[in-house]
């Protein structure tokens, strides 16, 4: 008989990683996970109800270029002249950005919105903002909410059926109030309260919250962490969204923010357009007053000279003095509005107000003109938004006071054109006076008088003009930004309960596969076949169950799997005997508690049930535990044989009444010299003589690794059963076996696996006897 030695199969090898052992470690765990998941799962369930909800509201601008709009076209004679304040190029979208992500943009939708008040109740582990549907309202004056240096908080909860209890806590004042009736008015620490019913609601029947804050701090956080913008590339449309505890305020928030824009874009154009009427005003006033003198003085020279009518004998000389007296008069019109714009640019008055254009021909003026309103408006633009520091309010201011040295500069240049043109018309005109000499006197200061009326005429009418214009700009509300998605549908963000609960699940997982894995890495123990065949280099020639309950021994009526597995031992038995003489069993282990003697019974029991005559022989003398599974003497055995004192060792045999093919031969007394005992012939004798006696004699020895007693019965030894317990064999007893297999110190040796468990055995056998087909031990007979 050679030794079972040979090499473990390729599936035995070891692997980096075996998705299938993985597979079978955490299968035996399968309760710890699930248990684990479930538990997961009901923590994940909780978390997601601690979490207030958040929600997302989104909403796109384009910003209208108001020097393309088709309403503006209808006044391009305002635009023309910059009385409305529109500059030659459109808005930048990115400084529209930055206008509406502003604190004052922000600050004017809390006081619309009243967002500085904020409604709670109590859910689970968290707090609930209600916005609109609260059922009770806190209104304060604005003028109050100024003084607010920190949160004033009103506690509400309801005390009896009809009646309300309040705290108001400010600081470290608290007050206390009862409510009975609705309105009521709370004298706070920072002024008068009035806590109103919302209409259409019952009274609250849970605890609520209300917050008053400081509208300039409410505004702060909306616009620096609330809010965020975002421009398109190489487009005029602006992004808006919103962070909220509400879907309805975020929607309402972004809503009224559009429409606040619009109407602060609308009110600056407006103001540019209010200045220049204004001083279109004051001009006229000051010109109406003139032109009625003139109309007087014409009145009262007439009727000083009884003038009706020209005499139209000299229409005929009167042709060309008119024409030059029309250049004269278009000359001294040019003069006068330019010293119109003179007495606007140098009174102070008008430092910031746009320069009026009311109609100059003079080109270069014009052009130096438009560039002073252009800065103008720019310096202004800038100053809404930031402080006088600012380095660019600081440059313009450099430069409008640079345009304006440039406009005076150039009237007193026109103002020298005009006047050597009009000494040019003067000359023109002596000339003509000497043609119509016999022209009245009276019809020549008449025309004096006449001429002066026109022009005043001239520039009052169109001074009316140009405040009408002005008017119709101010009547004009086109928005400058154009909504092209409204706020609406918030999306919610937070929590993601099915992420949170995948996740908790994941958790739930990983942990005790994590516990499991780092269990078995630190477990110095063999738990399975392929290990031992991996570290051994020898196949597992069976393995043996783990049993179940106080009794280690087997009867036939246990139908666990146990059974079945000491069952196809004793099949696999049959076909490593090389003849009917071989019948003795040996069995050992590497220590003390691998369950040699456990096997040596059940194995012994198993045989006997199959109609063979079977002994099972105690030769662990040092430590016998045949006798405790049997409930057997410990007084004689084979001890008593060796030593003399029976020599007779039929009468030391004890047959088991429970198992009729079974008889037991207990180690006895235990000798101080048990492996001298072992060496005598004595051994020999006992073994030739019960053999023909016997199918299989079942021989429980010493474990191998701690004495060397087995080692000494190997000459009456046929096979060899080499126990390893699963979880409790240690790895490094692998390398004995190995030397043990190799060396052949031991006769054919067979690996038996014992203790395993049912979802660790690899054959898997998991199905049970009817109750009809079990065998009682009584009924086996021989």
């Amino acid at each position: 008989m050679e030794k079972y030695t040979e090499e473990p199969s390729e599936f035995t090898q070891k692997t980096p990683f075996d998705f299938r052992e993985l597979y079978q470690k955490l299968i035996g765990y399968w309760r710890w996970i699930v248990g684990s998941m479930i538990i997961a799962l009901i923590a994940g369930y909780i978390y997601v109800h601690t979490l207030p909800s958040s929600y997302q509201s989104t909403a796109s601008i384009l910003i209208i270029d108001q020097s393309k709009n088709g309403q503006m076209n209808a006044m391009s004679v305002v635009n023309e002249f910059g009385q409305l304040g529109i500059t030659d190029n459109p808005p930048m979208v990115n400084d529209e950005e930055q206008v509406i992500h502003s604190r004052n943009m922000m600050k004017k939708v809390v006081y619309r919105l009243k967002l500085y008040t904020t409604y709670y109740h109590d859910r689970f582990f968290h707090k609930e903002e209600l916005y609109i549907s609260s059922p009770l309202i806190a209104e304060i004056d604005s003028t109050l909410l100024k003084h607010l240096h920190e949160t004033l908080l009103i506690d509400v909860s309801p005390a009896t059926d009809h009646t309300l209890t309040a705290e108001v806590h400010y600081g470290n004042k608290v007050q206390l109030w009862t409510i009975r009736k609705f309105p009521v008015i709370l004298k706070t620490p920072v002024g008068t309260i009035i806590l109103k019913q919302r209409l259409g609601f019952e009274l609250p029947t849970e605890r609520l919250y209300i917050q008053i804050n400081n509208p300039i701090g409410v505004a702060k956080n909306l616009a620096s962490s609330a809010l965020t913008t975002d421009v398109g590339k190489q487009t005029d449309v602006i992004d808006l969204t919103i962070l909220t505890g509400s879907m309805q305020k975020g929607e309402d928030i972004l809503n009224t923010l559009i429409d606040v824009y619009n109407q602060d874009a609308i009110e600056q154009l407006n103001q540019s357009a209010l200045s220049t009427a204004s001083f279109i005003n004051e001009q006229l006033k000051v010109l109406t007053g003139e032109l009625s003198d003139v109309e007087q003085q014409a009145e009262n020279f007439k009727q000083a000279n009884n003038l009706v009518d020209i005499d139209s004998e000299a229409s005929l000389f009167l042709q060309d003095a008119n024409s030059y007296q029309q250049q004269t008069v278009t000359a001294e019109t040019q003069l006068h509005l330019i010293d119109y714009v003179e007495k606007f640019v140098q009174n102070p008055k008008y430092n910031n107000a746009l320069v009026p254009n009311l109609g100059l021909t003079d080109v270069g003026l014009i052009a130096v003109i438009n560039t002073y309103d252009e800065l103008v408006l720019e310096r202004e633009r800038i100053a809404r938004n930031s402080t006088s520091n600012n380095p660019a309010l600081i440059a313009l201011n450099h430069q409008v006071e640079d345009a304006r040295k440039a406009i005076l500069t150039s009237i007193v240049n026109t103002r020298r054109g005009i006047q050597i043109t009009l000494q040019d018309l003067g000359k023109q005109n002596t000339i003509m006076g000497s043609r119509i000499k016999d022209i009245p006197r009276q019809q020549r200061e008449y025309l004096e008088i006449e001429r002066q009326q026109k022009v005043k005429e001239e520039l009052y009418l169109y001074l009316l003009q140009k405040r009408e214009d002005a008017s119709l700009t101010m009547a004009v509300t086109v928005p400058k930004a154009r909504v092209i998605d409204s706020a609406e549908d918030a999306m919610k963000i937070t929590p993601h309960a099915s992420i949170i609960m995948l996740l908790f699940l994941a958790i739930g997982i990983a942990i005790p596969v994590v516990i499991i894995l780092i269990k078995d890495w630190i477990d110095p123990t063999i738990h399975t076949t392929k290990e031992v065949e991996t570290l051994t280099g020898i196949n597992v020639f069976a393995e043996l169950g783990h049993i179940q309950g106080d009794s280690k021994i087997l009867t036939a009526c246990r139908n666990e799997y146990t059974v079945e597995l000491y069952k196809l031992l004793r099949a696999k038995l049959k076909f490593v005997f090389d003849s009917p003489s071989q019948k003795v069993i040996t069995i050992t282990s590497t220590q003390h508690g691998e369950g040699k003697t456990i096997v040596s019974a059940n194995l012994a029991i198993t045989l006997a049930m199959a109609d063979k005559k079977v002994l099972l022989l105690g030769f662990d003398l040092r430590s016998p535990q045949i006798t405790k599974f049997f409930g057997m003497s410990t007084d004689e055995g084979v001890t008593t044989y060796l030593i003399g004192n029976e020599n007779d060792v039929h009468k030391l045999i004890t047959p088991l009444a429970d198992y009729p093919n079974l008889d037991v031969l207990p180690s006895g007394m235990i000798p101080p010299n048990p492996n001298e005992l072992i060496m005598r012939s004595q051994v020999d004798n006992l073994i030739n003589t019960l053999k023909p006696e016997y199918d299989y004699i079942i021989v429980d020895t010493a474990p191998v690794g701690a004495v060397s007693d087995t080692l000494l019965l190997q000459r009456i030894t046929d096979i060899t059963l080499y126990i390893c317990r699963s979880g409790y064999t240690d790895r490094e007893d692998m390398d004995y076996i190995k030397r043990l297999a190799n060396d052949g110190s031991l006769k054919p040796m067979y690996l038996l696996l014992n203790d395993i468990e049912a979802q660790n055995h690899q054959y898997g056998y998991g199905y049970h006897y009817r109750k009809e087909h079990q065998i009682n031990p009584h009924e086996v007979k021989k």
